[in-house]
């Protein structure tokens, strides 16, 4: 039987370590990768912040281990770890959701990405951190659960950022459209970049990247539209 090893600072690796613990699984909780070395046998490395960029691939993992990637770096740092992983003899995703005190207790909602290979090997752990078997999404290869997480916070932040103020309504409207804009632009380079990094892929992600793709292109001409519209409604100015 495998044990879980959760490594980082952040204080959601606590909370995940409580969940897993409280499901039945052996669970050490450490800081560095050093710490992984006092078990033998089967692991799953549960990752955190910082650790990857000094990690000593070849000294760290052994051959069948189970890497899971709860970094919030950027998705197109993941595929290369999934290959270093891989050529090491283990088996990699990442894992990304709303990572939130109460998920100890109760699961955690988790978006998964990776290759459906590991999903086997790591099914069991990924059984004890969501809120029931089988209650965990594969959204594409690696890569895939960040992208999403980034396009959860920034519709997120669209909606529930609030305006500067004391300002008038139209004002308001206007600081809310200039945000939009810029964080439509932002989402369609990701987007982009996404279906770049895995061109041929069929899943939840790609999708998502695709329907961006379409949604800020149209977005562009109703915000075309509707200035000219604006402009149009504007009183002329008198002539001499």
């Amino acid at each position: 039987m495998s044990a879980l090893v959760v490594l980082g600072e952040a204080p959601a690796l606590g909370w995940l370590a409580e969940r897993a613990f409280q499901q039945g699984g052996a669970v050490l909780r450490g800081h560095h990768w050093l710490d992984a070395m006092l078990l033998g046998g089967a692991r799953c490395l549960l990752i955190g912040e910082g650790l990857f960029a000094a990690l000593p691939w070849a000294e760290a993992l052994r051959e069948g281990d189970v890497v899971l990637d709860v970094s919030s770096d950027w998705f197109e740092l993941r595929p290369a770890r999934e290959v270093r992983v891989r050529e090491l003899g283990g088996h990699y995703l990442e894992l990304a959701g709303p990572l939130a005190p109460w998920g100890g207790q109760y699961g955690f909602a988790l978006a998964v990405g990776g290759a459906l290979s590991a999903h086997d090997a790591a099914r069991l752990w990924l059984d004890r951190l969501a809120p029931l078997p089988g209650a965990w999404s594969s959204v594409g290869g690696a890569g895939a659960a960040a992208f999403t997480r980034l396009v959860a916070e920034a519709f997120q932040f669209a909606w529930l950022g609030a305006p500067e103020l004391p300002c008038a309504p139209q004002a308001i409207w206007m600081q809310v459209r200039e945000r939009h804009l810029l964080l439509a632009e932002r989402l369609l380079e990701a987007a982009q970049r996404y279906l770049a990094l895995h061109p041929q892929e069929a899943s939840f992600a790609a999708l998502l990247a695709s329907f961006l793709v379409e949604a800020v292109s149209l977005g562009r001409e109703a915000d075309a539209m509707l200035r000219d519209w604006l402009a149009a409604q504007r009183p002329a100015r008198a002539t001499d």
